[in-house]
């Protein structure tokens, strides 16, 4: 950098110390190591090369090694991160690490996209974005009482198993961007060992080939089964008051945050693999864990329950499973899980909270325990469901 104008130094350090701070509020100290090495290299005229970095990041000794130049390559990605989100939505010049290069220096620009981002893939993921703003404002819209059915004095549900005013929380995932050439996305997938952005940066380190292969552009994509459960389920739910309509809070579960679990219920709608912050709260009660994303094993006996989640063809008859949970959130309060494997058995746990008769037999099975959890089989054909099966059903500790 010494052969830039001296205001243009004093910028770039400016600028590199304004960042320093924010990044100094983390708890990443190999981060802000990788940060300080590229801004003193980011003065020479030929960039470190990974195995300079990896020995200055993981020492000698880390150097044997062999999957340590992927670890730096995830590193320098995570920082291309913290850049973006930094200067999200702000103007002016910003610091970057240039594709190719580890250094850091200091852009004018301010580019809309990444630029190994193809114009057409840009207007793609706009037309996404939006799609996702309009879905949002459908999930927090008022509702109309023609459009929820309520104009009933509270709900059996809520009755049932003790909640009140809840908020329903829908299962989504992480949508992650695929490409072969590094210039342009060929197709954004769901990937069933990725649910977040922490699953995304553990994955690149374990499987280095993938790094310039699979992208975040911060997409989620709730299915529309969940979706359209949760609706249903926000019909089942009532008033408080005679003569009055009430619309229980829907957002998706990658927005619940630890204060809405300590001051709301909580009825959480959608597949088992994309219960994104209430998993580790689920399976530390449940004697269920979920050995891949189409597969629940029980640990009491070691049964294996693996669901069609994904069919040849929708014609054949399939198999999944649902999976219901009632157990006191941290602050007292109630959390309940309706969810199945795949989208049928989703949908097949919406209906059966619907027959309030069929709750209170199993929970009168239980010793009217207020935490429990089931397990049903669910057949369908064609996308309808054709039976429903109790399997297992316990109390949880």
């Amino acid at each position: 950098m010494s052969d830039k104008p001296s205001e243009t130094v004093s910028e770039f350090a400016k600028e590199t110390a304004r960042f320093r701070t924010e990044l100094s509020k983390g708890r990443s100290a190999i981060q802000l190591l990788l940060f300080d090495l590229l801004v003193e290299r980011s003065t020479d005229h030929r960039a470190p090369k990974e195995v300079e970095i990896a020995l200055a990041l993981f020492g000698a000794d880390g150097l044997k090694d062999a999957t340590l130049d992927s670890g730096v390559r995830v590193y320098v990605h995570r920082l291309r991160k913290r850049f973006d989100d930094f200067y999200r939505d702000k103007s002016g010049p910003r610091l970057v690490i240039p594709k190719g290069e580890y250094r850091i220096i200091l852009s004018k620009t301010n580019p809309a996209l990444p630029s190994s981002i193809s114009p057409v893939l840009g207007v793609g993921l706009s037309m996404i974005a939006f799609g996702l703003a309009l879905f949002m404002i459908w999930f927090m819209s008022p509702a109309s009482p023609s459009t929820t059915g309520l104009n009933r004095k509270g709900s059996a549900l809520e009755a049932l198993l003790n909640i009140s005013d809840p908020i329903i929380a829908v299962g989504d995932r992480l949508l992650i961007a695929e490409t072969e050439d590094q210039r342009s996305v060929q197709r954004m997938i769901l990937h069933p060992d990725i649910a977040s952005r922490e699953d995304l940066g553990r994955y690149l380190k374990t499987h280095p080939e993938t790094f310039y292969r699979l992208f975040d552009f911060n997409l989620r994509l709730a299915p529309a089964s969940s979706v359209a459960a949760a609706w249903e389920l926000q019909g089942q739910s009532g008033d408080q008051m005679a003569g009055q309509t009430r619309r229980e809070t829907i957002l998706p579960i990658s927005v619940l945050t630890d204060d809405m679990l300590k001051s709301r219920d909580v009825i959480y709608v959608g597949r088992i693999s994309n219960l994104g912050p209430l998993t580790r709260s689920v399976f530390a009660k449940s004697r269920f864990r979920l050995s891949a994303y189409n597969q629940l094993t029980d640990d009491a006996n070691g049964r294996v329950y693996s669901a069609d989640v994904y069919s040849e063809s929708e014609q054949s008859p399939r198999v999944d499973y649902g999976y219901i949970a009632v157990f006191p959130s941290p602050n007292g309060g109630t959390i309940v899980i309706l969810s199945g494997l795949g989208d049928q058995a989703t949908l097949a746990m919406t209906e059966f909270v619907s027959k309030p008769g069929e709750i209170a037999t199993t929970r009168t099975r239980l010793g009217n325990r207020r935490s429990f959890e089931a397990l049903f089989e669910i057949r369908s054909h064609k996308g309808l469901s054709t039976d429903r099966r109790l399997l297992v059903s316990r109390p949880l500790l």
